[in-house]
């Protein structure tokens, strides 16, 4: 039995290149799109969908590996000062006004969030009502009072019979 397996020829590997492999997944999903155009069950075509993406995921990592060797992934035209702008990302910097008040809200706006500045938080950014014209003839009349007493107490005070 040893020698009958040592006698045969192992088959020949079959080697497929990045080009083929792109061709072959195309005509798949071209195969997929027209199943999906034809195919009036959802659940039917999901499960045959599924399935046919099963079975290509071997070959599908072998592509990305090839594809990654090859330098066909999109990285090969990274060279220099363009390619370290593009994957270095900048920092921002917080330049805070110095002022008191300004200084004491906006320590808030930062973490760590306790209890009491997501409390603080969420009253600042809740919708505030403005009051409407419905009040306006109460203020109206609350000047008006305010204004008629300021006028008396002059005239009192030009007639000379102020009363303190």
């Amino acid at each position: 039995m040893l020698k009958e397996e040592e006698e045969l020829p192992s088959p020949e590997t079959k080697r497929f290149t990045t080009k083929e492999l792109e061709e072959s997944f195309a005509l798949a999903e071209e195969l997929l799109v027209n199943f999906e155009a034809q195919n009036s069950n959802v659940a039917r075509y999901n499960k045959v969908e599924r399935g046919i993406s099963d079975a290509l995921r071997c070959n599908k990592e072998m592509y990305e590996e090839k594809k990654i060797k090859s330098g066909k992934n999109g990285m090969g035209a990274y060279h220099g000062k363009a390619s370290y702008d593009s994957f270095t990302h900048r920092k921002s910097c917080l330049i805070r006004n110095y002022n008191k008040i300004a200084d004491a809200i906006g320590k808030k706006r930062y973490p760590p969030y306790s209890e009491s500045k997501i409390k603080f938080l969420s009253k600042m950014l809740r919708e505030q009502s403005i009051p409407g014209l419905k009040y306006v003839p109460y203020l109206f009349m609350f000047g008006l009072g305010v204004a008629s007493v300021l006028i008396i107490k002059e005239i009192a005070k030009a007639a000379g019979t102020e009363d303190d």
